[in-house]
């Protein structure tokens, strides 16, 4: 929802979105905006989240392959 895809995304779609928004809001680009800097912090939050799923789905990948 945050990202603008879909539920079903891919990981492709989703990296995307997110390096889209990422520089949208870089603070570099708009100094002393603090929305832009609310929003770079929470893109930061929904990325660690996203990692996170990443390595869980990778251990569930592991694990059905034995």
């Amino acid at each position: 929802k945050v990202l603008g895809i879909s539920y079903g995304a891919t990981e492709k779609e989703v990296n995307k979105a997110y390096r889209t928004l990422a520089k949208k809001y870089h603070p570099d680009l708009h100094p002393g905006d603090k929305e832009a800097e609310r929003k770079t912090k929470y893109l930061r939050y929904l990325e660690s989240k996203r990692e996170k799923i990443q390595a869980e789905m990778k251990v569930q990948r592991q694990m059905q392959k034995r």
